[in-house]
């Protein structure tokens, strides 16, 4: 490691810490920006009652499975903070509040390793395109772990200075901490890693330039990586031991191949830079419907999943981002190699995954779209810079209004969810049921208008649970949801006596909402959803 201009002795953890301090007080504008964008998007999650998806369960049944799929450290932060029961209110405060904190770290982030102040306009740019992006709308959809997960987030730029501390001074002590922290950070929610290891690039290419950290330092930088990761499966595979838990196929199950793992790929990357953008629309709709072989519905589809993920400016930004890189007289040809990068690690999860999953492998993109923003702004001058803020911030507004409406149309989603369960009930009550045993037959589609949005998993019904991975998910989704309302019935399972013959049966009755939808059947009682018990799925 070469010592270039003597600022060595300055990067270390505790100057950190202190300099975020001052950082704070010296922009409080941007705190109080950041809180009121804040306020715009998660304001209904905050002041208003809305139970999402997991969150039913755990009202209703106290249940969690999180231990199985490795997610051990969620269930000790929740232990941690929870009293008694899950508090809605408290969960999505938290989560708003510290995604602000986080936003206002990653700005300290960048100016700490870059070593110089790049003014308010860029500063404010990368805030913004931060904190509105579509990804934690998905993310922060469910509440059950949304606090957590932010609080999380909000200390990734800390260890990550810890991590770059114990490097330069050779500390094995903060060394341990920092991998141990990173395997801590895994276990809330793996996507995690791709995020921290962005981040730990973004501050190696500052460094390498700045202090003269070598392709060496990289490579131990990626061994230490390896290790926080190992760790964390040494760790879950030991719990699981220790409780008796049986591991999940859960996570297994993401990254299996089969026929749909290309197409689920380029779903991804569609949504990414033109879902839900007009010109987009006009290009690519037709191609996309002759590769999704099921027609115009299924790019219609793909289009109102698109409301929170797609990024209108990703792509020409990155474009952008990359030419005036390239074409900088001041960086060495490794950091060029290095920050070119850096747009691509938005597709690491998604090749692993297929593409699957969006709340999950498009966890880096807010941090990958900001900091691409924040460099173009520093590589222009004068009114260049000055335009291209005042577009990119644009590109924010309209993000922005996209997450709020998100959370307001899934608002309407939980009123009608809560209308269909007090239907239901007072169904049951008209019968001479005496037991508890409900059995959901097919899934509820509501019918919302044509402007109502929703992502890959908010704004969807909770009577509307994928039941081809299991013929009882809709169920315990759907009657989870009655009992997080007060109407405490229990959900058939698999081995339940009668079952299977019920779902015959089911076939031949009326759905809702019509008369006879809801009828016993043996020990058995049956709410008729839908015709079909498992609807077609486009792309």
């Amino acid at each position: 490691m070469t010592k270039q201009d003597g600022n060595n002795s300055q990067i270390d953890f505790f100057t950190y810490i202190s300099t975020f301090r001052s950082f704070l007080a010296k922009n409080t504008y941007l705190a109080a920006f950041c809180s009121i964008v804040a306020l715009f998007i998660y304001g209904i999650k905050i002041f208003s009652y809305n139970i999402s998806m997991d969150t039913e369960l755990f009202i209703g049944y106290h249940y969690t499975n999180w231990d199985s799929i490795g997610r051990y450290a969620l269930i000790a932060f929740q232990k941690l903070i929870s009293v008694n029961r899950l508090n809605l209110f408290r969960e999505n405060f938290f989560a708003a509040f510290f995604l602000v904190l986080a936003t206002l770290h990653w700005c300290h982030f960048l100016q700490f390793f870059s070593g110089k102040e790049e003014g308010k306009i860029a500063t404010t740019v990368f805030a913004t395109s931060y904190i509105v992006s579509g990804i934690w709308v998905e993310q922060f959809y469910f509440s059950l772990q949304s606090a957590e997960v932010s609080i999380i987030l909000f200390f990734v730029p800390a260890v990550i200075a810890l991590h770059i501390d114990s490097l330069i001074h050779k500390n094995h002590l903060k060394l341990f901490t920092a991998i141990l922290c990173m395997a801590f950070f895994i276990s809330v929610y793996q996507s995690i890693i791709i995020f921290y290891a962005t981040g730990l690039l973004i501050a190696f290419i500052f460094l390498s330039s700045r202090i003269g950290l070598t392709v060496k330092d990289g490579c131990i930088l990626i061994a230490h990586m390896l290790l926080g990761t190992i760790l964390y499966f040494i760790i879950s595979k030991l719990l699981t031991v220790v409780l008796g838990v049986k591991s999940s196929s859960y996570l297994s199950k993401m990254t299996k191949p089969d026929r749909s793992y290309l197409l689920n790929f380029i779903k991804y990357c569609y949504i990414l830079g033109f879902g839900n953008n007009p010109l987009a629309s006009t290009l690519f709709d037709n191609f996309m419907a002759k590769i999704a072989r099921t027609g115009e519905q299924a790019v219609f589809e793909l289009h109102k999943q698109s409301y929170a993920i797609s990024n209108t400016a990703f792509y020409p930004a990155a474009a952008a981002y990359c030419f005036l890189i390239i074409r900088n007289k001041k960086y060495t040809t490794i950091k060029k190699i290095l920050l070119v990068l850096i747009p691509f690690t938005v597709l690491i999860f998604p090749a692993v995954c297929g593409g699957i999953c969006l709340n999950r492998t498009q966890f880096v993109v807010p941090l990958v779209t900001a900091f691409i923003y924040f460099t173009i702004l520093t590589n222009l001058s004068g009114n260049k810079k000055i335009i291209v803020a005042v577009m990119l911030l644009y590109c924010s507004y309209i993000q922005m209004q996209r997450s709020s409406t998100l959370f307001y149309c899934d608002q309407i989603r939980f009123e009608s969810d809560l209308n269909l369960a007090q239907n239901i009930d007072k169904e049951i009550k008209k019968t001479d049921f005496t037991g508890k045993k409900v059995f959901l037959y097919g899934r509820f589609t509501p019918s919302y208008p044509y402007e109502f949005a929703y992502g890959e998993d908010i704004g969807k019904s909770m009577f509307n649970a994928d039941s081809r991975h299991d013929i009882v998910d809709s169920t315990r989704r759907g009657i989870g949801f009655m009992r997080a309302v007060g109407f405490l019935y229990e959900p058939v399972e698999e081995d339940t006596d009668n079952m299977l013959e019920a779902r015959e049966h089911a076939k031949s009755m009326p759905h809702y909402p019509s008369e006879g939808y809801v009828e016993v059947y043996k020990n058995i009682l049956i709410v008729k959803l839908s015709e079909e018990e498992i609807p077609d799925q486009p792309l």
